[in-house]
């Protein structure tokens, strides 16, 4: 991925770690506020890729009333948390799947990640919690949720796993699409505003990449 970015993004002025927190109308350009104040240049385009809260933070004061709360206005797009956790061990785990849907519990999904081709000898495990469990405990910290959910994995695999070498949690606000925008993105030509993202279509990868590809076209029909 990393090698994906620095080819599209060849000859073109990248700011990094930059947190844009408001946008304005200067003439016919958009200026971006961030952290540190104005960024230097005027925008003729702003297109957002963040998740649906974010973009509505940016967005709300320049959108039309049907572009918020219409039938597919922004605002009826809801989406819902999970956490996700990875457990690596030096040694190989002997489990009767590569992949487990769970039902019932606080866990949702698991992954044995390293079944994947090439992977080191040991044994990672990536787990999910349901977004029900990731909602009721979002605000919780992380130890008590680190060990809920290893509680949780032991009740699935009735089996005591050893203490893992790599723990790493991922709290993910915004992971499952509730209820998509429906159109591909949202796309504002008279204020030149734009968006896509998995919650305009579904909760996958696939559906970020098909959201953005869509307005990528367009763009390219317009501009």
């Amino acid at each position: 991925m990393h090698s994906l970015c620095e080819a599209v993004s060849h000859k073109l002025d990248v700011k990094l770690q930059t947190t844009i927190n408001s946008i304005s109308r200067s003439g016919d350009c958009w200026r971006l506020t961030g952290d540190s104040g104005v960024l230097s240049g005027d925008y003729d385009w702003v297109i957002a890729t963040v998740p649906v809260n974010q973009t509505l933070g940016l967005f709300r004061e320049h959108l039309t009333e049907a572009a918020l709360s219409g039938e597919n206005g922004l605002e009826r797009v809801a989406m819902s948390p999970c956490y996700a956790l990875m457990l690596g061990f030096a040694e190989s785990l002997e489990l009767p799947f590569d992949a487990a849907k769970v039902k019932h519990l606080g866990i949702e999904w698991i992954m044995v990640n390293s079944s994947k081709p090439g992977r080191p000898p040991g044994s990672t495990l990536m787990f999910h919690s349901s977004n029900q469990w990731a909602q009721a405990h979002l605000d919780a910290p992380d130890d008590w949720v680190i060990n809920r959910m290893r509680m949780e994995l032991t009740r699935v695999l009735e089996q005591q796993l050893p203490e893992p070498q790599v723990l790493e949690l991922k709290r993910w606000v915004y992971a499952r699409v509730e209820k998509a925008l429906e159109p591909d993105y949202l796309l504002d030509i008279d204020n030149q505003l734009a968006a896509c993202g998995d919650w305009c279509l579904y909760d996958r990868v696939e559906g970020a990449y098909l959201s953005a590809l869509s307005l990528a076209r367009r763009l390219a029909e317009i501009i």
